[in-house]
């Protein structure tokens, strides 16, 4: 299975370019019981950031790309986003840290780390963060955490038998 920092040179160059909305994404019905999440990916590596949009932008989520705390910082200050996936360590500051001044905040949308330490994991959990994802990580472990925070986030449960559908549908796609 391909991690996704394999594929990052992979990349085409193309920004995302602000939010970018699949209505219609393959797994959208299945995966989100309620409207699919507004999703902000936080990593200083461009590339590496607009694959981990695109695979969230797949399962259905809206998704937008900051390159730095301050530039993260400015869009949630207009628009705080369902869920945030940011990386541990950006040019311009630490993400643990950053985690514990959007609480202070008051920000309540889930928070996902990614980072190359599982100890910094636990930090984050302290400082915030409501889970942590180890790089080099596979695109489907990221969509499931996804899943599952937002669920958590938003009170939202699957139907009977949903969730099995979903995992049908997690398990073609990313495989």
């Amino acid at each position: 299975m391909a991690d996704v920092s394999s594929r990052a040179d992979q990349a085409d160059d193309t920004p995302s370019g602000g939010l970018t909305l699949l209505v219609d994404g393959p797994y959208r019905d299945v995966l989100w019981p309620r409207d699919p999440p507004d999703v902000l990916v936080v990593d200083d590596q461009r590339k590496f950031a607009d694959i981990v949009a695109r695979s969230l932008e797949r399962a259905g989520c809206a998704t937008e790309v900051c390159t730095s705390l301050r530039e993260m910082f400015t869009q949630i200050e207009h628009a705080p986003p369902d869920l945030l996936v940011l990386d541990r360590w950006l040019l311009d500051g630490d993400g643990v840290e950053a985690c514990e001044a959007l609480r202070c905040r008051g920000v309540a949308g889930g928070i996902i780390v990614m980072t190359g330490d599982a100890a910094a994991g636990g930090d984050a959990r302290l400082a915030g963060a409501d889970d942590f994802i180890l790089k080099p990580f596979a695109v489907k472990e990221l969509v499931t955490r996804a899943v599952a925070l937002t669920r958590r986030v938003t009170g939202s449960v699957t139907e009977r038998g949903e969730g099995d559908r979903s995992k049908r549908q997690i398990d073609e796609d990313y495989e």
